[in-house]
């Protein structure tokens, strides 16, 4: 349940590093359903995509995650973030 500050983080860290491009994108990853995980119990990892390599130091500062290519859902929601 707190992603959102999760990804406010992730930009200061990104964006004070020169990690952000126009080809930049946002992905959060869930990995409970919160109608069958206590709220206590919830995962998720806040996550952007990077064009460039990072350095072994770079790497491990949050973290670095390679996410291979493979079949996944996503959905596109439109509407004010406070409805998400």
């Amino acid at each position: 349940m707190e992603i959102g500050q999760a990804f406010e983080k992730l930009f200061i860290y990104a964006g004070s590093h020169a990690q952000f491009t126009p080809n930049t994108r946002s992905i959060g990853l869930y990995y409970n359903d919160p109608k069958s995980t206590d709220i206590n119990k919830l995962r998720s990892t806040a996550c952007i995509t990077i064009d460039k390599a990072l350095s072994d130091k770079e790497a491990h500062t949050p973290y670095a995650l390679f996410i291979p290519a493979e079949k996944c859902a996503t959905v596109l929601f439109n509407g004010s973030y406070a409805e998400l």
